[in-house]
């Protein structure tokens, strides 16, 4: 976490190469996925507040550990699992950086590599450009207005060890 993930990016660029999922989006899909640490610490935080004897009591039930993570320890996760959703989504869409860098085709562009194409054949038209970044803002204000309660109640339910 010391190490910022821009210096890791040639080793990660190469990885990508070698699974042949540059130009394709199976690899912001990967990145995405396996990079990012903030999720596990919100679902460490969270599965630490829940008591051990759920786990028991279904054990001793004859629940196997699949069967216990399924069936009792996933669905108590919700809060958690819409936090990690809304915060991975709204990074997702904001992200400019690994869709421009590993996704180059002008079929596979996001709305923000469209965004800086389209500042760069703008250039002086402040007014069009302001216009395109508001639309490209609207999506990411409304999962967060729509999803606000569930992102604070999900970051507080698991910050907190009873």
């Amino acid at each position: 976490m010391l190490i910022p993930s821009f210096v890791t990016e040639i080793a990660r660029f190469k990885v990508i190469q070698g699974l042949h999922l540059y130009n394709t989006l199976g690899a912001p899909i990967v990145i995405y996925v396996a990079s990012d640490l903030m999720q596990l610490y919100i679902y460490r935080q969270f599965i630490s507040t829940l008591p051990v004897s759920l786990d028991e009591s279904a054990l001793l039930d004859g629940c196997g550990y699949f069967g216990l993570f399924t069936r009792i320890i996933f669905p108590l996760l919700a809060p958690a699992t819409a936090t990690v959703v809304i915060i991975k989504a709204i990074n997702i869409i904001n992200d400019m950086y690994i869709p421009y860098l590993y996704m180059p085709k002008n079929k596979l562009r996001t709305l923000t590599t469209f965004l800086m194409d389209y500042a760069n054949a703008q250039r002086g038209s402040w007014q069009q450009l302001a216009a395109g970044i508001i639309i490209v803002m609207l999506p990411t204000i409304c999962i967060y207005l729509f999803f606000q309660r569930y992102i604070l109640a999900g970051i507080a339910a698991g910050a907190v060890k009873e």
